[in-house]
């Protein structure tokens, strides 16, 4: 595919015609007309007089350049008038389409698109950035629609209890100190998901600050693994920890920490969900590996609990998603954490992924990072 000649070039094309334009018509109107002009003034010469052979030949020089260097000029202007024309023209095509987009985008509408234009690689470079603009702004746009619907959707339920409570404290079936604890219960629910709402938008419009630095990721997930093992003995779920490389990768430590915690807790929470572990009949199981795959080091959570079925699975980091048993609203969680956390491994220049087998068969979430070299 021939590369597409920028702007600078179409320009400096277009001067170089006008002055060879210029050039070429000096050479052929002083071929044309410098012989008659000569002859002429030869011929009323008095050729016994040097002087005035001299006089006649210097005339017929000047009048020469003169007639070639006007009509050079005059045909230079006539070039340059039409290249000008032609590239403003050139110019303006590729412009107004721009201009009626980013007027379009003002306005709010965000479906506005721009075809390439017929003029140079650095407009074809800013068609891109109109379209890439407007693309961004449209799922910033959709983004925030589908927040306000489902936030409307999460606080729908504790308001709902908060109402029940003070409407049966008004009819006196209810008591101010056993209504209480319900009251504060939903207030501290109601918080969170206004914390966590904070936290989702931040990371989704790349707003979180991050302080990277050169780390041990082994050391990272060994450090959230002892965090954990209080709360696995409590719940009497085994947790145990497989450390086969000592790679470095450049983290922001505390996020990290964060996206291998809320892999931990979840996979708790699948666990005993499934009826595993000190309340259940059956005792269960959480597997961390850290292995070195290539140019990255790879993080696996792997849980025996409820698992993820196939239909729920490509919904897991979705904002709000609640999959499987273990994530729905008695357990405290709003469907956040996932997709916060795969918005700080994009930023971490990684991946995080899901997989199960199927219901009740557990499921493995995989983050991985690049090696630091």
């Amino acid at each position: 595919m021939l590369t597409r000649r920028s702007i600078a070039r179409r320009f400096l094309t277009g001067a170089a015609v006008v002055v060879g334009v210029a050039v070429v018509t000096i050479f052929v109107v002083d071929a044309l007309v410098s012989p008659a002009i000569f002859h002429a003034h030869l011929m009323q010469a008095d050729l016994s007089n040097p002087e005035t052979v001299l006089r006649h030949v210097e005339e017929g020089m000047r009048s020469s350049n003169m007639i070639a260097l006007a009509v050079a000029i005059l045909i230079a202007v006539l070039a340059a008038l039409l290249v000008s024309l032609y590239l403003a023209t050139r110019v303006s095509a590729s412009l107004a389409p721009l201009a009626a987009a980013a007027r379009q985008v003002a306005a709010g509408d965000y479906t506005a698109r721009v075809d390439a234009g017929p003029l140079g690689a650095e407009f074809d470079e800013l068609t891109e950035a109109v379209n890439a603009m407007s693309q961004r702004l449209a799922s910033v746009e959709q983004s925030r629609t589908r927040l306000f619907s489902d936030l409307a959707h999460e606080m729908r339920t504790p308001i709902a209890v908060v109402q029940a409570q003070l409407e049966g404290i008004e009819d006196g079936v209810v008591g101010v100190e056993d209504s209480i604890p319900v009251l504060r219960a939903q207030a501290e629910r109601l918080t969170r998901l206004s914390s966590d709402i904070g936290l989702l938008s931040q990371a989704q419009e790349h707003a979180l600050r991050y302080e990277f630095a050169p780390g041990e990721v082994a050391s990272v997930v060994r450090g959230c693994v002892d965090d954990m093992a209080l709360r696995y003995r409590e719940a009497g779920v085994q947790l145990t920890l497989d450390v086969a490389t000592h790679a470095r990768a450049q983290l922001d430590t505390a996020r990290f920490a964060q996206v291998i915690t809320n892999l931990l807790a979840n996979a708790l929470n699948a666990t005993v969900s499934a009826g595993r572990g000190r309340t259940g009949d059956r005792g269960g199981h959480v597997h961390v590996g850290v292995r070195r795959h290539g140019n990255e080091v790879a993080v696996q959570v792997r849980d025996d609990g409820v698992g993820i079925s196939p239909e729920e699975l490509p919904h897991v980091f979705d904002r709000f998603a609640r999959v499987g048993p273990a994530r729905d609203r008695s357990s405290g969680g709003f469907g956040i954490g996932l997709t916060v956390a795969r918005a700080i491994m994009s930023a971490h220049h990684g991946r995080i992924s899901a997989d199960s087998p199927g219901p009740g068969r557990g499921a493995t979430f995989t983050v991985t990072v690049p090696v630091l070299h």
